[in-house]
């Protein structure tokens, strides 16, 4: 069973691979959900949404604004990515300028297990 859930669309998903793996060579149960279009996994049956989701925290990265994953956001969960919109230069770069990291990502990881 996961301590964790890693939430990525995109090119996030290769952030939350990473973490992945760095989580499971630490022993630390954890799973990666890409969600290559939020709106469509949005359309599924409720139960398959909730089996997706499930109950424990989540983290999700995303280089956009946090809105379109309110709905699946718990008070317990963290949503790394924008703040803002409009931004424009190479990824890598905007993933650094927002904090959009794998560093940043294990750090939340590691203080929500620590909470546990």
């Amino acid at each position: 069973m996961p301590q964790i859930s890693l939430f990525a669309s995109g090119s996030e998903v290769e952030i939350a691979l990473s973490v992945s793996k760095i989580l499971s060579e630490e022993n630390i149960p954890n799973r990666v959900i890409s969600v290559p279009c939020l709106d469509r996994f949005l359309k599924q049956d409720r139960k398959y949404i909730d089996t997706i989701v499930g109950k424990k925290p989540k983290v999700i990265i995303e280089a956009g604004v946090k809105q379109s994953w309110d709905c699946i956001l718990q008070d317990s969960d963290y949503f790394i990515g924008m703040n803002s919109f409009g931004s424009s230069a190479p990824g890598g770069k905007l993933y650094e300028h927002f904090d959009i990291t794998g560093q940043k990502v294990l750090k939340i990881v590691k203080s929500i297990i620590k909470k546990e």
